[in-house]
């Protein structure tokens, strides 16, 4: 009936156009807000679910990623405890020989006989001091482990301790004794200690030499006394500065968040914040 006015003025379409209108002009605002809001609360519950649906995958996967993360930093905190425990028993052990009654037991009597028998430097070198090495090189070894596994630059070796010379002391003492002794023996001492007691054997002072060997024993006693005193003191105090400065090997870095996983990170944000604005709107309707 397009086109055709008679037709359509017969039909009362027309007319019934024209109350129409004249009754939406009619309506309140509220009354058209009315009827457009089941619509509009539809588009936007479509458009919060589609929000939802495209946040869901990305925030399993940076769950996943995060934990992950987690895990390989409880990993690494684990190694690095377990060798610094390592760490801490092996320098405990260290200490405990060091002390100065464990060398005392252990030592006293070893340097005493040779400062005796003159051959303190070797019995030094070739007996303390290598025992000493090899306690170091336990500390150290966890150490390097740690410099390896957690990147970190190697330190210094922890180093002898240099303590005053007691040959010099022992002679020194022997010198003395003798003079004091007397005869042959003061005499014989400058060539030096086993020369000495060895000539006054031949020369058949078996008394005096024997006073002279008991005293001789007594100071040599006492300068290896000091001397183990002393290396203890210097070598605890050195071992004190190197667990200081080797405290750095025993931490890690956390390893840093994947740049693909700090995007979907603020992606996920942005999404969630338009999900919660949506929520806003819904709920002020």
């Amino acid at each position: 009936m397009k086109g055709d006015v008679a037709a359509a003025n017969q039909s009362g379409i027309l007319l019934f156009e024209s109350n129409l209108d004249r009754i939406v002009d009619n309506l309140s605002p509220e009354i058209i807000e009315y009827i457009r809001l089941p619509r509009l609360l539809a588009i936007r519950e479509q458009l919060k679910q589609n929000l939802l649906a495209q946040a869901q995958p990305l925030e399993t996967e940076v769950q996943n990623a995060d934990r992950d993360r987690q895990a390989a930093i409880e990993r690494l905190r684990g190694e690095v405890e377990q060798v610094k425990n390592a760490f801490k028993a092996s320098v405990m052990n260290l200490g405990n020989w060091l002390s100065v009654s464990a060398l005392l037991d252990r030592y006293k009597s070893e340097a005493a006989k040779a400062l005796e028998d003159e051959s303190f430097r070797n019995w030094e070198t070739e007996v303390f001091q290598q025992a000493l090495l090899e306690r170091q090189e336990s500390v150290m070894k966890y150490v390097h482990q740690a410099c390896d596994e957690f990147g970190h630059k190697q330190p210094s070796k922890p180093t002898v301790p240099s303590t005053s010379d007691p040959t010099a002391k022992s002679v020194a003492a022997a010198t003395a004794v003798g003079w004091l002794l007397g005869g042959p023996v003061g005499g014989a001492i400058a060539a030096g200690i086993t020369h000495a007691v060895n000539q006054g054997t031949k020369q058949g002072n078996e008394e005096a030499w024997s006073n002279y060997r008991q005293q001789l024993s007594q100071v040599c006693t006492e300068v290896a006394t000091d001397y183990l005193k002393q290396f203890s003191n210097q070598a605890i105090n050195q071992l004190h500065k190197y667990i200081k400065n080797v405290e750095y090997v025993f931490t890690y870095s956390i390893p840093p968040e994947q740049s693909e996983i700090k995007n979907k990170c603020k992606r996920l944000k942005k999404l969630r914040m338009a999900v919660d604005l949506l929520e806003k709107e819904l709920h002020n309707d």
